[in-house]
């Protein structure tokens, strides 16, 4: 569950539709398991397997297909191939608060400034 928890983090990291990366990547999974002939374990057990072991056999799955066809899974080249699933408006809303953000941190330096500026001004006198 965890797995499946950081995958749809990641999607939400690269403001993707997290439905339709799933989707596709589950579903990608499977024909690329099947068009490389790995055997893929029955996972209705994978709750019992310590989080080593989980890792473990990930990685000799992994080791089995090609690292392009693995990283043409990753969010970042799965975004820049499927476009259309970039949630273009969240990208915007996370622009305005850094944008936010950063007007607030240069306000709040300026009134330092100005505060240190009359201190100092205010000890000479």
């Amino acid at each position: 569950m965890a797995v499946l928890f950081t995958i749809m983090a990641n999607a939400k990291r690269h403001h993707l539709e997290p439905f339709a990366y799933v989707h596709d990547l589950l579903f990608r999974m499977r024909s690329v398991c099947a068009e490389f002939e790995v055997d893929v374990p029955d996972f209705t057990e994978a709750a019992e397997l310590s989080p080593q072991e989980f890792r473990d056999l990930g990685m000799s799955l992994a080791s089995q297909l090609p690292v392009a066809t693995l990283t043409a899974m990753l969010p970042d080249v799965w975004a820049a191939a499927h476009p259309q699933h970039v949630l273009v408006h969240r990208i915007e809303e996370a622009r305005q608060v850094a944008n936010r953000k950063r007007d607030n941190r240069e306000k709040r330096r300026e009134k330092i400034a100005a505060a240190d500026l009359r201190a100092a001004k205010g000890a000479r006198n």
